[in-house]
Protein backbone atom coordinates (compact mmCIF):
# COMPACT_ATOMS: atom_id res chain seq x y z
CA UNK A 1 0.00 0.00 0.00
CA UNK A 2 3.12 2.33 0.90
CA UNK A 3 4.00 2.19 -2.86
CA UNK A 4 0.83 2.77 -4.36
CA UNK A 5 0.92 5.81 -2.11
CA UNK A 6 4.14 7.06 -3.19
CA UNK A 7 2.96 6.64 -7.32
CA UNK A 8 -0.07 8.41 -6.71
CA UNK A 9 2.30 11.16 -4.97
CA UNK A 10 4.86 11.19 -7.74
CA UNK A 11 2.09 10.79 -10.96
CA UNK A 12 0.57 14.07 -9.68
CA UNK A 13 3.49 15.84 -8.38
CA UNK A 14 1.95 17.43 -5.85
CA UNK A 15 -0.92 17.01 -3.71
CA UNK A 16 -3.56 18.84 -0.90
CA UNK A 17 -4.80 16.17 1.74
CA UNK A 18 -8.18 17.94 1.75
CA UNK A 19 -8.32 17.14 -1.73
CA UNK A 20 -7.92 13.41 -2.65
CA UNK A 21 -11.54 12.73 -3.46
CA UNK A 22 -10.38 12.74 -7.29
CA UNK A 23 -8.83 9.45 -7.23
CA UNK A 24 -9.87 8.22 -3.88
CA UNK A 25 -12.26 5.54 -5.78
CA UNK A 26 -8.86 4.57 -7.44
CA UNK A 27 -7.28 3.75 -4.25
CA UNK A 28 -10.65 1.82 -2.19
CA UNK A 29 -10.18 -0.32 -5.51
CA UNK A 30 -6.65 -1.20 -3.72
CA UNK A 31 -8.08 -1.21 -0.41
CA UNK A 32 -6.56 2.55 0.47
CA UNK A 33 -9.20 4.21 2.34
CA UNK A 34 -8.45 8.07 2.92
CA UNK A 35 -6.76 7.29 6.44
CA UNK A 36 -4.49 4.95 5.69
CA UNK A 37 -3.67 7.15 2.54
CA UNK A 38 -2.63 9.50 5.21
CA UNK A 39 -0.65 7.24 7.44
CA UNK A 40 1.14 5.67 4.60
CA UNK A 41 1.69 9.83 3.84
CA UNK A 42 3.20 10.55 7.38
CA UNK A 43 5.18 7.20 7.09
CA UNK A 44 6.77 8.12 3.78
CA UNK A 45 7.15 11.65 5.03
CA UNK A 46 9.26 9.88 8.46
CA UNK A 47 11.78 7.82 6.00
CA UNK A 48 11.75 11.24 4.28
CA UNK A 49 11.04 10.21 0.85
CA UNK A 50 8.77 12.87 0.75
CA UNK A 51 7.86 16.62 2.07
CA UNK A 52 4.67 17.28 3.89
CA UNK A 53 4.04 21.06 4.66
CA UNK A 54 1.65 22.36 7.27
CA UNK A 55 0.14 18.53 7.33
CA UNK A 56 -1.82 18.80 4.61
CA UNK A 57 0.74 19.95 1.15
CA UNK A 58 2.38 16.65 0.00
CA UNK A 59 5.22 16.54 -3.02
CA UNK A 60 8.32 14.55 -3.83
CA UNK A 61 11.36 16.19 -2.45
CA UNK A 62 13.74 14.14 -5.14
CA UNK A 63 12.15 14.37 -8.68
CA UNK A 64 14.46 11.54 -9.73
CA UNK A 65 12.61 9.45 -7.33
CA UNK A 66 9.63 10.26 -8.29
CA UNK A 67 10.24 9.61 -11.92
CA UNK A 68 11.26 6.04 -10.57
CA UNK A 69 7.97 5.48 -9.26
CA UNK A 70 5.46 6.32 -11.45
CA UNK A 71 7.65 3.61 -14.25
CA UNK A 72 7.89 1.14 -11.11
CA UNK A 73 3.96 1.74 -9.95
CA UNK A 74 2.51 1.95 -13.12
CA UNK A 75 4.29 -0.30 -15.63
CA UNK A 76 7.08 -2.37 -14.09
CA UNK A 77 4.24 -3.78 -10.92
CA UNK A 78 1.44 -2.81 -12.46
CA UNK A 79 0.25 -1.51 -8.93
CA UNK A 80 -2.56 0.98 -10.00
CA UNK A 81 -3.86 1.05 -13.44
CA UNK A 82 -2.99 3.91 -16.12
CA UNK A 83 -5.79 4.27 -17.47
CA UNK A 84 -7.63 4.75 -14.71
CA UNK A 85 -5.12 7.24 -13.51
CA UNK A 86 -5.18 8.89 -16.47
CA UNK A 87 -9.25 9.21 -17.05
CA UNK A 88 -9.52 10.35 -13.17
CA UNK A 89 -7.01 12.98 -13.49
CA UNK A 90 -6.86 14.19 -16.88
CA UNK A 91 -10.01 16.17 -15.82
CA UNK A 92 -8.46 17.98 -12.92
CA UNK A 93 -4.65 17.79 -12.97
CA UNK A 94 -4.26 18.13 -17.11
CA UNK A 95 -0.67 19.10 -16.58
CA UNK A 96 0.62 16.65 -14.20
CA UNK A 97 -1.21 13.90 -15.73
CA UNK A 98 0.68 15.42 -19.47
CA UNK A 99 4.01 15.22 -17.07
CA UNK A 100 3.71 11.65 -15.83
CA UNK A 101 2.89 10.44 -19.22
CA UNK A 102 6.20 12.19 -20.56
CA UNK A 103 7.97 11.32 -18.32
CA UNK A 104 6.90 7.60 -19.27
CA UNK A 105 7.45 8.24 -22.57
CA UNK A 106 11.30 10.41 -22.89
CA UNK A 107 13.09 9.10 -19.62
CA UNK A 108 12.13 5.58 -19.69
CA UNK A 109 12.35 5.22 -23.30
CA UNK A 110 12.15 1.60 -24.70
CA UNK A 111 9.36 0.26 -27.20
CA UNK A 112 7.62 -2.35 -24.70
CA UNK A 113 6.77 1.04 -22.63
CA UNK A 114 5.50 2.55 -25.35
CA UNK A 115 3.25 0.04 -26.46
CA UNK A 116 2.14 0.26 -23.03
CA UNK A 117 1.50 3.66 -22.32
CA UNK A 118 -0.11 3.73 -26.03
CA UNK A 119 -2.62 0.86 -25.14
CA UNK A 120 -3.86 2.90 -21.97
CA UNK A 121 -3.99 5.87 -23.58
CA UNK A 122 -5.95 4.76 -26.61
CA UNK A 123 -8.34 2.71 -23.91
CA UNK A 124 -9.07 6.10 -22.49
CA UNK A 125 -9.58 7.77 -25.73
CA UNK A 126 -12.42 5.24 -26.69
CA UNK A 127 -14.03 5.51 -23.24
CA UNK A 128 -14.60 8.75 -23.99
CA UNK A 129 -15.61 8.74 -27.40
CA UNK A 130 -18.32 6.11 -26.42
CA UNK A 131 -19.36 8.19 -23.44
CA UNK A 132 -19.55 11.09 -25.41
CA UNK A 133 -17.19 12.87 -23.06
CA UNK A 134 -17.34 16.78 -22.46
CA UNK A 135 -13.18 16.00 -22.24
CA UNK A 136 -13.35 14.31 -25.56
CA UNK A 137 -11.92 16.95 -27.25
CA UNK A 138 -9.68 18.29 -24.80
CA UNK A 139 -8.06 14.56 -24.43
CA UNK A 140 -7.66 14.67 -28.57
CA UNK A 141 -5.98 17.22 -28.39
CA UNK A 142 -3.92 16.16 -25.43
CA UNK A 143 -2.96 12.71 -27.00
CA UNK A 144 -3.19 12.90 -30.61
CA UNK A 145 0.41 12.05 -31.49
CA UNK A 146 0.01 8.47 -29.90
CA UNK A 147 -3.03 7.98 -32.08
CA UNK A 148 -1.22 9.71 -35.42
CA UNK A 149 2.11 7.39 -34.61
CA UNK A 150 -0.34 4.59 -34.15
CA UNK A 151 -1.63 4.97 -37.53
CA UNK A 152 1.60 5.97 -38.92
CA UNK A 153 3.28 2.36 -37.67
CA UNK A 154 0.19 0.04 -39.86
CA UNK A 155 1.03 2.40 -42.66
CA UNK A 156 4.90 1.69 -42.27
CA UNK A 157 5.55 5.57 -42.17
CA UNK A 158 6.71 7.99 -39.38
CA UNK A 159 4.62 10.71 -38.25
CA UNK A 160 5.47 14.33 -39.51
CA UNK A 161 5.53 16.87 -37.37
CA UNK A 162 5.76 19.23 -39.53
CA UNK A 163 1.53 18.80 -40.40
CA UNK A 164 0.76 19.69 -36.60
CA UNK A 165 1.56 23.16 -36.74
CA UNK A 166 -2.12 23.63 -39.03
CA UNK A 167 -3.96 21.29 -36.30
CA UNK A 168 -2.86 23.49 -33.57
CA UNK A 169 -4.01 26.59 -35.42
CA UNK A 170 -7.37 24.96 -36.56
CA UNK A 171 -8.24 24.12 -33.09
CA UNK A 172 -6.97 27.31 -30.89
CA UNK A 173 -4.36 24.78 -29.37
CA UNK A 174 -2.14 26.17 -26.78
CA UNK A 175 -2.16 23.69 -23.85
CA UNK A 176 0.63 21.51 -23.19
CA UNK A 177 0.71 17.57 -25.01
CA UNK A 178 2.38 14.35 -24.70
CA UNK A 179 6.29 14.74 -27.18
CA UNK A 180 8.26 11.84 -26.94
CA UNK A 181 11.71 10.80 -28.54
CA UNK A 182 11.16 8.88 -31.94
CA UNK A 183 13.62 6.51 -32.98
Amino acid sequence: HICITAGVVAFLGAIHLDHIDTFLEILLNKGINKETFVENIKELHEQEFIDVYSDKAVQFSEQCLANYLIKYVFFDKKLLSLSEMIDVCFKTHRERTISSINTLLNIFHNKELFNFVQQEILFIWDKLLREDSPYYFEFVKVFFEIKDVLICLKNNDSPDMRNYPNFFKAFGRTQQYISFVKK
